[in-house]
């Protein structure tokens, strides 16, 4: 994932899967509220989107939100 207008440097990634519900989603860090292309001096905060997949299986490009997501498992 690239840096993008209020989030900037998402790196070290990690992905989770959610076999129950067949959910992905990826975990990162990066800079909230900076600009400019760094460096960046602030605190990096961790984030987690969401992961979706076409059809044949490729990754679809990531959104990083401000909201994050919601891991809750529906139960049923």
């Amino acid at each position: 994932r690239e840096s993008g207008p209020r989030h900037k440097g998402p790196g070290h990634h990690s992905f989770i899967h959610l076999p129950g519900i067949d959910r992905w989603f990826i975990v990162y860090h990066r800079y909230n509220n900076q600009t400019g292309d760094g460096p960046y001096r602030a605190q990096r905060q961790i984030a987690i989107d969401r992961v979706d997949h076409t059809p044949d299986g490729l990754i679809r490009r990531i959104e990083m939100t401000d909201t994050g997501v919601s891991l809750a498992v529906p139960r049923g």
